[in-house]
């Protein structure tokens, strides 16, 4: 049976024409449009469902942006075994299967994220069948000696986070740097990494430090890093492998006496002989202040409960009860990292509680400070979190536009930072939503409105009710409560609704009571009970149905009409009480209200 067209190629091409002239808003919001929309435009080519000629429909002379996306579509169609590789633009086809890969392997090489799962996958298979052979070989088939390190640093990662993985992770590095596999510059560079972040390893494990302390001091008896230096692996390693006390570092990421000698009192430990069977090996452990680990449970907890309660002030009071400012940064750094994974309502809360705090309890030092600290550390969050380098472009646009940081920052930041990491994507991306055109009405609006007052929130879903009543668009109603983001005032929705079936009945009793003189009353009064409830009804089905109003939510607004029915009455007439009665029986009868 042949597939019925759905969507016509003219309004195909009329889509990707619209989106084409939309690009340079689109870079507002998305910095990496002209990529995607190239990649989608070239696919949709090589699927049959664009023409070639569609370049042609890029203006490129309206705008750089839309230059360069004419040149990268032009240059994906127009490369050697082009179609293939557009094929595979979103990674392999959920289709591909190759003998060569793990089950649910991803590709290597087509991106940042795709190649760390690759290198995940493998590390994952070589821990369970401890395969050192097998390794070796999918390690040489992603062809990525320029990502080795990744592969050292998860490896490092994991058996730091689960001790029954030293013997097998030293194995592989052994293995792999003895044969040449892995160069000793990707050795060193992975080993940094994981030492250059075992502050913030040690906030999340306690135990971190001493762990990781016992892997080096096997890896140390194994050779694994004997070719190395301690210019090559930083201050941080070089303490752990060469035992340069000098190099230890505070719980602030900067180098003091007080945390080499923290750092060279607790070096003494013998882990690594535990896990070696060898008492003649000292493990230099690295630990942070019993504090700290206090400081962030505390700090946490807090974040936690002003997500529920907003009240920022009692944040403050928190933070001056610990009486520990120079654990400040740790705080800024955990509420953003927090609202990482959070939904707009608290990216929003958190981009304003900041400007409560600062500079009354966190010093601009600190906050700098905190972003500087999550700057460095955005590689890894965009393991947990893809969308990373958006979020906190908007986060620290966000700051700069409330006077938290000045613009100048976001230049003095960059030596510090890896030039390709991500840190200097989130820097340019926000650069560039500072630079742009209206954007800093953008940036205060960037978390499209979370995090409203009562009263706003109130009023925001009054006026989307209002308006459904004049344009009937249910769609636009269940948007609008969707960017609201408050499903616990869905009983709002519910009042509002039915407050608006008062008001268009209540609007009608005067034609209702003209048409009584014609001897059908009764008739016509039902009709107009019915167009006047009628849509409401449907509204608040259609919303229950699509989830945007929770169980319950429409009994209790119902509920609260009930009670209050006396002074509605007051407003609305005694029909109210039928316009009630109306909508409770529709409700039980189309299943939007419990009985």
């Amino acid at each position: 049976m042949p597939r019925e067209e759905v969507i016509s190629p003219d309004q195909v091409l009329k889509g990707f024409t619209s989106l084409f002239a939309s690009l340079p808003d689109l870079l507002l919001d998305v910095p990496d449009a002209p990529d995607l929309l190239a990649r989608f435009a070239a696919r949709a080519v090589v699927d049959d469902v664009l023409p070639p000629a569609i370049v042609t429909h890029i203006d490129a002379d309206a705008d750089p942006s839309l230059r360069d996306l004419r040149h990268r579509i032009e240059v994906a169609l127009a490369g050697r075994h082009s179609a293939e590789k557009v094929l595979r633009c979103w990674g392999a086809p959920a289709s591909a299967s190759s003998s060569s890969s793990a089950p649910g392997s991803a590709p290597a090489g087509s991106s940042l994220a795709d190649s760390r799962s690759a290198v995940a996958s493998l590390l994952a298979e070589y821990l369970t069948a401890r395969d050192g052979g097998e390794a070796s070989r999918r390690l040489r088939e992603l062809g990525l000696p320029f990502f080795h390190h990744e592969l050292v640093k998860q490896a490092l990662v994991a058996a730091t986070e689960n001790p029954q993985h030293v013997e097998a992770v030293v194995e592989l590095l052994a293995r792999l740097s003895s044969s040449g596999e892995v160069s000793s510059s990707q050795l060193a560079k992975g080993l940094r990494r994981v030492a250059d972040n075992l502050a913030d390893a040690v906030l999340d494990n306690p135990a971190a430090g001493e762990r990781f302390g016992a892997l080096l001091a096997a890896a140390k008896l194994a050779r694994v890093f004997e070719d190395l230096t301690p210019e090559d692996v930083g201050d941080n390693a070089a303490a752990l492998l060469f035992g340069r006390s000098g190099a230890a570092t505070s719980a602030t990421g900067t180098s003091t006496p007080a945390a080499a000698a923290e750092a060279g009192s607790n070096g003494a430990a013998t882990a690594a002989a535990a896990a070696n069977g060898d008492a003649g090996v000292a493990v230099p452990a690295v630990s942070m202040p019993s504090g700290v680990s206090a400081f962030k449970a505390a700090a946490l907890a807090a974040l936690r409960e002003y997500y529920s309660s907003q009240d920022a002030g009692e944040v403050a009071n928190r933070l001056l009860s610990l009486a520990d400012p120079g654990l400040h940064p740790l705080f800024v750094k955990a509420a953003l990292s927090l609202a990482l994974d959070r939904r707009d309502r608290e990216r929003e809360l958190t981009s304003k509680l900041l400007v409560a705090l600062v500079p009354q309890v966190i010093s601009a030092d600190a906050l700098s400070g905190g972003f500087t600290r999550l700057l460095a550390a955005a590689d890894d969050l965009l393991l947990d979190v893809p969308d990373a380098v958006r979020l906190l472009s908007l986060f620290l646009g966000r700051a700069v536009v409330d006077e938290l940081l000045p613009p100048a920052f976001l230049t003095q930041v960059l030596p510090s930072l890896d030039a390709s990491g991500a840190g200097v994507a989130v820097v340019r991306s926000a650069g560039i939503l500072l630079g742009a055109r209206h954007g800093t009405e953008r940036l205060l609006n960037c978390w499209h409105g979370a995090a409203l007052e009562l009263g706003a929130v109130r009023e925001a879903i009054r006026t989307a009710v209002r308006e459904y009543d004049t344009s009937g668009d249910v769609a636009e109603v269940a948007r609008c409560l969707r960017e609201l983001d408050a499903p616990a005032y869905g009983h709002e929705v519910a009042v509002a609704a039915v407050e608006l079936a008062f008001s268009r009945y209540h609007g009608s009793t005067a034609s209702a009571a003209s048409a009584s003189a014609s001897g059908d009353a009764e008739r016509d009064d039902a009709a107009a009970l019915s167009a006047a409830a009628g849509p409401v009804a449907s509204l608040l089905r259609q919303l229950s149905d699509q989830g945007v109003l929770a169980g319950g939510a429409a009994a209790a607004g119902v509920d609260r009409i009930k009670a209050a029915l006396n002074e509605e009455v007051l407003d609305y007439g005694p029909s109210a009480r039928r316009v009630l009665d109306w909508l409770v029986e529709a409700g039980r009868r189309e299943g939007w209200l419990a009985e």
